[in-house]
């Protein structure tokens, strides 16, 4: 398959092979320029010989450049393919598995070549919508859901839309891994399958290879998302999708060492791309390619090869993690903890939602982050916006859905924060609840075998939970008793999800968590932030925001431009008048206390035009507020010199933290350490105005 560079009026071609690490190419065949021809290589001979083709033009061989002069240290074909097939710019027909319906739908993306002729670290907003389409494509299909035990039954495969999706982007070689696997295992792993192309560009190889994660319809290895560490394990990365990544870090090793053996591979660029759990998957595989895979191919700058996009990305890593599975941790954060897009270059690009749930654990109160950037799609209730979305989701989709009914921002993050009260820290939620919420996700996912022609009840469906050590007939009485009071107990749970759900959907997991010791009021939290994933129990639009039909519209609709470092609601509102923030709005609750603490010198803002109501304050800015409101009022006496070696005399706080010191406000996090850029929790911030005016 040859593109050719119409410089110079070609009469023929002659092709060229050269063996094994030899510098010189020999000519093997020589065809003039209106005959087709192909080179009849075997296996046998792709292994040991490299190809390419020169051109011809009159009696002289070698490409020349516009006045004549011989170029031939290179090609006048600009690329040869060796693996694959190249494909011209355009749209490109891709079917991926349905969330919001019953079955596959098909939908056009726009792809190019060019995708990766140039550096990964560079966000490609057409890239990241193509990569949207490949990554859905990777979701078994909902044909297959009737073979839940084995991957292909009667030609139907759960791996058949990322097959034709390969076939269609001219990708070839395509390698499967865990696709057959019974989908109630629990194991922690990700279905994931490769393929490439190869291609001579005027005698420089290269390949790209695609790594698809398979992110939906995958069964009961859900359960796992919830395990965030377990054993001995220190809980800097998260146990379920480290796991998982580990496995495909060794496939694509052992992908790539086969694929080698068949001929060079060359400059090798890939295109790793991850939905949900297997967003954060390829986020964490990205970081272990990055660290080590680069050396094993000797190339020190591996990162510009790789072209990472996730999409609704759960965390997966904390800032203790500084080995194998960190590269470009959280860069959205600034030396001041406020979000930003400066260290706007990275291989990993992660795309969320900013009313999705899923990206929004583990919390990001015990640390948890993602390596990289990510990039907040904006929640929107602006008429403008909902109108356009609703009608790219009928083009998508070909249904009705109303953008007007997803989680809001605000939604989400109450959500969110219900769950960190009860939760608490990392390590009490690792006691208490992350065993139920594992069995509850898997008993989500667990589904009855029907091409086997076996059955099993809800009820035994408990019994064989990994969590839940119930066996034989006492244990069977146990979980029938249990049934029955959580039966009357889902008024409970439906009071705290509020909303109108069907309480016999909610038998089953109020069981669950009875089992575990835990009352139904809590459940009902659990079951809020699981919400948008379990059957029959979403609430307030919060399923349908984790959807790639609602993704893949929110893409279409806003361009790079509109992309936020942090999680941003858009509004129908107008800002507060006399106010120099545009992010203060009429009617928020915060509102006039912003105006109030503007004209007290309390606060200036983030910048000269942004309050950023949403993001959480550091303890350097809230004893500052608290110190700005004592000095307006006369009251800021009683400083001393700060012990604190990270308090230095020209910062900002210093003033208030020397005051808080000498007014018994703060004693610091240690003798020698105020740690002014951690986040100032709740309970620290109540503490300080006690100590204050108490």
């Amino acid at each position: 398959h040859l593109s050719v560079d119409s410089r110079a009026e070609i009469t023929g071609y002659e092709v060229m092979r050269r063996q094994g690490l030899a510098t010189e190419f020999q000519v093997i065949a020589r065809v003039d320029a209106s005959t087709s021809f192909y080179v009849d290589a075997n296996v046998e001979q792709y292994q040991t010989y490299n190809y390419t083709v020169r051109a011809v033009s009159g009696s002289r061989v070698g490409p020349y450049n516009e006045r004549g002069v011989d170029v031939s240290t290179t090609p006048l074909v600009d690329t040869l393919m060796l693996c694959g097939e190249e494909r011209e710019a355009g749209e490109y027909p891709i079917t991926f598995r349905s969330s919001a319906l019953d079955h596959d739908i098909t939908r056009d993306f726009y792809y190019t070549e060019d995708f990766f002729r140039t550096s990964g670290r560079t966000y490609n907003h057409e890239l990241a919508k193509m990569s949207l389409g490949l990554v859905a494509s990777g979701f078994s299909t909902h044909e297959s859901d009737k073979y839940w035990s084995a991957g292909t039954v009667d030609g139907v495969g759960r791996e058949d839309n990322v097959l034709a999706a390969y076939e269609t982007l001219g990708f070839d070689n395509p390698k499967l891994y865990a696709y057959a696997a019974f989908l109630n295992s629990t194991e922690s792993k990700v279905a994931c399958s490769f393929a490439r192309k190869t291609f001579s560009t005027k005698g420089a190889v290269t390949t790209v290879v695609p790594v698809v994660l398979r992110g939906g319809g995958y069964g009961a290895e859900w359960s796992s998302n919830f395990i965030v560490s377990a054993g001995k394990d220190p809980g800097s990365t998260h146990f379920g999708f480290r796991n998982a990544a580990d496995k495909v870090y060794k496939q694509l090793k052992e992908y790539l060492a086969e694929e080698s053996e068949k001929g060079e591979l060359g400059t090798v660029k890939l295109w790793i791309v991850g939905y949900s759990r297997a967003a954060a998957t390829a986020n964490l595989l990205t970081a272990m390619v990055c660290n080590h895979l680069g050396d094993d191919m000797q190339d020190t700058k591996y990162d510009s090869n790789v072209f990472t996009y996730t999409f609704a990305t759960p965390a997966a890593l904390t800032a203790d993690e500084e080995g194998d599975w960190s590269w470009d941790y959280h860069q959205n954060t600034s030396d001041t903890l406020l979000p930003t897009f400066d260290n706007k270059e990275s291989c990993i690009h992660n795309i969320i939602y900013s009313g999705d749930i899923a990206p929004r654990v583990p919390l990001d109160d015990w640390g948890f982050y993602r390596n990289g950037i990510d990039y907040y799609l904006p929640a929107t209730r602006q008429d403008a916006d909902i109108q356009q979305l609703n009608s790219i989701y009928r083009g998508i989709t070909g249904t009705d859905f109303d953008f007007a009914n997803l989680a809001t921002t605000s939604d989400v993050s109450a959500d969110e924060n219900a769950f960190a009260a009860v939760c608490g820290s990392v390590g009490w939620y690792r006691l208490q609840y992350q065993e139920v919420l594992s069995d509850i996700m898997q008993y989500a996912n667990t589904r009855n075998p029907l091409e086997t022609g076996t059955d099993i009840s809800k009820m035994e469906k408990i019994a064989d939970l990994d969590y839940i050590d119930l066996d034989g007939a006492d244990g069977m009485a146990i979980i029938s008793t249990t049934w029955v009071a959580a039966k009357a107990a889902t008024s409970i749970v439906i009071g705290v999800l509020g909303a109108d759900v069907d309480s016999d959907e909610l038998v089953p997991y109020v069981t669950i968590g009875m089992l575990h010791g835990l009352t139904p009021d809590v459940v009902g939290v659990l079951l809020q932030l699981a919400a948008g994933t379990l059957p029959g129990l979403s609430t307030d639009g919060l399923a349908e925001g984790h959807y790639p039909e609602v993704y893949m519209s929110l893409m279409e609709y806003f361009d790079e431009a509109d992309l936020q470092a942090k999680p941003t609601q858009l509004k129908d509102e107008v800002a507060v008048s006399g106010l120099p923030f545009g992010d203060v709005a009429q009617g928020a609750y915060y509102a006039d206390p912003v105006a109030w603490a503007v004209a007290n010198d309390v606060t200036t803002g983030t910048s000269e035009t942004t309050f950023s109501p949403d993001v959480s304050c550091t303890r350097a800015q809230v004893l500052t507020f608290q110190w700005r409101v004592r000095e307006k009022s006369g009251g800021a006496s009683g400083g001393v010199t700060s012990p604190f070696g990270d308090v230095a005399s020209g910062d900002y706080f210093y003033d208030a933290v020397s005051w808080a010191v000498g007014n018994g406000i703060t004693v610091g996090t240690s003798p020698t350490t105020f740690s002014p850029h951690d986040q100032c929790t709740r309970g620290q911030i109540v503490t300080f105005l006690y100590r204050d005016f108490v």
